[in-house]
Parts: structure tokens; sequence; C-alpha cells
């Protein structure tokens, strides 16, 4: 640059340096414990900026819901295999076939499977507590209509209804597991 500031020698396409505390250009502004890039575009953390983890909660509460979610697979396990305990009583008061009672009993798994991928969405969305709440409940109300149910297409909307809603069982159970105990 020259001796001088400003003057001759004075190079105006060239960014004088700020007074006070330099500030790398390549850093970026960050959240704490987020990778940053120093002046040699190297990876980094920032580890005095890392905050602990909130405890976990008791680990009887931790069991006592993880044991709710489970209550409700046992739940859902049931309904999976109650059309086989009552089958002579469902071809009669139906009015059915073996083909068809095999129908009814697979329209539970025909929802079950169909939920598998929304109900992983679901529970990172709305969280397990809202999920498995409107799981039992919708389920209860399957069973109800299935248990009521003057049709065989009324039983089959029921056992539809049970299937989607049970399947939210397994996979909320796991998320507890992994929210309610260390690691």
């Amino acid at each position: 640059r020259g001796n001088m500031q400003r003057g001759v020698f004075h190079q105006p396409h060239v960014r004088e340096r700020p007074l006070g505390p330099q500030r790398n250009p390549l850093q970026i502004n960050t959240l704490p414990g987020r990778p940053v890039l120093d002046a040699q575009t190297n990876l980094k953390f920032q580890i005095s900026n890392f905050k602990p983890a909130p405890p976990y909660p008791p680990l009887r509460l931790a069991w006592l819901i993880w044991g709710l979610g489970s209550l409700f697979y046992v739940i859902g396990f049931f309904h999976r295999l109650a059309p086989a305990v009552m089958t002579q009583e469902l071809m009669r008061d139906f009015d059915i076939s073996a083909a068809a009672l095999g129908n009814l009993s697979g329209f539970y798994f025909y929802s079950y499977w169909l939920m598998q991928i929304p109900t992983g969405i679901l529970a990172d969305s709305w969280g397990p507590r809202r999920l498995l709440t409107f799981g039992a409940l919708g389920s209860a109300a399957g069973a109800i209509l299935f248990a009521l149910s003057p049709s065989m297409a009324w039983a089959c909307l029921g056992r539809l209804l049970i299937g989607g809603c049970v399947s939210v069982a397994y996979v909320v159970t796991l998320k507890l597991a992994t929210n309610w105990f260390p690691a």
C-alpha cells in the first residue's frame, strides 16, 4: 500500500480494515452448538456453547407412560386375533362363508399396513401423547362399531377403523421409549 493511507498511494479498490475487534468474514453466525467455518474453512464445533440436555423424567413415571403405550399395543394384538376366536358366531350372524370371514379379518390389516408411514410422520409432528390418545379413542369407536354392526359392511368399516387406529401403538411406544428413558 505504501507509507500513506490516503493520498498518492491510496488504492480505492482495497477495503480498509475497520478498527476494533476483527471478525472473520468466513465465519457464519450460528446457533449454539452448531458447526462454524473458520478462516481455513475447516469444520469445527463450538463446544463451549453446547447446553446439556434436559434431565429425563423420574424412572417410575417413564415406566408408567411407556406401560400405557404398551398396554395399547396389547389391546391392538387382542383386536388382531379377535375374529379367529369367534369364527362360528360371525359366520352365523352375518350369514357369510369362510372366505368372506377372512376378508372381514383382513380389513384390520389393510388399514394397519397403510398407516405405518403416516404414523411415523404424525408421531414426530403431533407427538406421542396426542397420537396415542386419538388412536385409543378411534380404536374404541371402531370396536363399538364392530360390536354393534347390523351388517357385514358396518363390521368391515369397524375393523378398518380399528386397524388404522391401533397401528399407531408400536411406533408411539418406540417414540416414548426414546423420549422418556436415558440412552
